[in-house]
């Protein structure tokens, strides 16, 4: 993993990264990192061979540990410090910080974000890009509905068993599997279909066998 880490930092200059977490499936042929960087850039994913990489400013720290985004939940809640600045303050946050409607109100509002970014990358032929654009959108609708009944933080792996999430693990099973071909038509009834389940939340509050 020195090697790994070492690569995150020849990506950028000198002293911008703060810090770099392993998340995820330790055991997994696949490597997640969380890399926070001394800036206030926004969030970023992108992947280099087998390594799945999330980025964020650091400027964004308070406000993603106010509304118990996962972006900042997961990693901090589940991974292991690789280099830099540890997360354990930020760690205290989260785990003292209860979900309210504005929690439930800005995943929703993050989740319609990710939305026209699909449509965008589908517009542009980035299929790849579309269907990892919509699993993190239909993820933040599973957080909203979560948070909607509940007050704690939580992780991805608890989200998915906790609630009634087959649409969720459809495209989650898509992203994983590298030798899927997936078609244009079948990512945009996807995005309908997702859209349909945002304007739901909106309306009910509630997700009942999607």
């Amino acid at each position: 993993m020195e090697t790994t880490h070492r690569l995150i930092l020849e990506l950028y200059p000198f002293g911008i990264v703060q810090t770099i977490v392993h998340y995820g499936n330790v055991y997994g042929r696949d490597v997640d990192l969380f890399v926070i960087l001394n800036d206030n850039s926004q969030f970023d994913n992108f992947q280099i061979n087998h390594i799945d990489i999330s980025t964020i400013g650091n400027v964004w720290l308070p406000m993603l540990s106010t509304y118990l985004d996962p972006i900042l939940v997961e990693p901090i809640l589940k991974g292991r410090l690789m280099y830099g600045v540890s997360l354990e303050n930020w760690k205290n946050v989260i785990l003292n910080k209860d979900a309210s409607e504005d929690t439930v109100a800005y995943l929703l509002e993050c989740s319609d974000i990710f939305l026209n970014y699909v449509a965008i990358h589908l517009s542009q032929g980035r299929k790849t890009d579309a269907l990892m654009t919509m699993y993190f959108a239909v993820s933040y609708i599973y957080y909203a509905l979560y948070y909607s009944q509940n007050k704690k933080a939580v992780v991805f792996s608890e989200v998915i068993t906790q609630s009634n999430a087959v649409f969720l693990r459809q495209i989650r099973d898509l992203v994983k599997d590298k030798d899927s071909v997936v078609g244009i038509l079948t990512i945009e009834s996807f995005l309908a279909k997702s859209r349909a389940l945002l304007t739901r939340c909106y309306l009910y509050d509630k997700l009942i066998q999607i």
